[in-house]
């Protein structure tokens, strides 16, 4: 799968600002299905159901009570606009003297997109997250607690979808003057329970590794990798970041 966004993020003033996100959500056949079985056996990594399935396919199967969700790469073709997300963060605590900054955030996530090629639920999302922030020599660390309350999911109505909870703690070392080097863990609650599926629904467990340069006239280029490390049939195996930000 594929996904593009489009973010807009206006401060209102030092302590406010407001953001806009636009996704683009597509599916897709992939091409990375082979290194990254290569990589799972090397690293010792569970192949689950890989060897029953054909390379760089996608099959989505669900079944609830009443009603069962099959697709595949024919019906999910195509990229469409997804579940646009309008949030509001306030800063809480600005500390210059000790390097420390507390921060929190509220968002709603409208049904814009095509549920029938799940490019969105068909309902409306919310969500809050309280953000800590401290200066460590050349770099910072943060974490963050945030939690979904999310609406029904409209292809499968009968399913009890459950709020989701998140812990990330990220690391970013600055390199240089314009360079930025970052690690982040990610631990997520799931969506599902197990009227679904066991493995779905299992804790997230997600690194990642990335860096961020500072291009010039207020560009900004990102790059990451991410890499789920236990549990590792509720989430994708292997993920990449490309971004760039324009700060006016």
């Amino acid at each position: 799968s594929s996904r593009i966004e489009l973010n807009v993020e206006y401060g209102v003033s030092d302590q406010f600002s407001v953001e806009l996100d636009i996704p683009f959500v597509g599916f897709h056949g992939g091409f990375l299905d082979a290194p990254i079985e290569m990589v799972h056996q090397i690293a010792g990594f569970p192949y689950a159901s890989r060897a029953m399935l054909q390379q760089n396919t996608s099959h989505i199967y669900l079944k609830g009570e009443q009603n069962e969700l099959f697709l595949t790469s024919e019906k999910l073709n195509g990229t469409g606009i997804g579940d646009i997300v309008l949030s509001a963060k306030g800063q809480l605590i600005n500390s210059t003297k000790h390097r420390f900054a507390l921060s929190s955030r509220i968002g709603i996530k409208l049904p814009t997109g095509d549920y029938h090629q799940l490019q969105g639920s068909g309902s409306f999302d919310y969500g809050l997250d309280l953000t800590a922030t401290k200066g460590l020599g050349r770099g910072f660390i943060s974490t963050s607690l945030s939690g979904v309350i999310p609406g029904k999911w409209i292809l499968l109505p009968e399913v009890q979808i459950q709020p989701s909870y998140s812990w990330i703690m990220t690391y970013e070392y600055l390199w240089g003057r314009n360079l930025s080097l970052i690690l982040q863990n990610r631990i997520q609650s799931s969506y599902f329970n197990d009227e679904i599926h066991s493995e779905m629904s299992k804790p997230i467990f997600e690194w990642t590794a990335g860096l961020k340069y500072d291009i010039g006239s207020g560009f900004r280029l990102s790059f990451a990798i991410t890499e789920n490390y236990l549990h590792h049939n509720n989430t994708a195996d292997f993920g990449f970041h490309l971004g760039l930000s324009r700060i006016f």
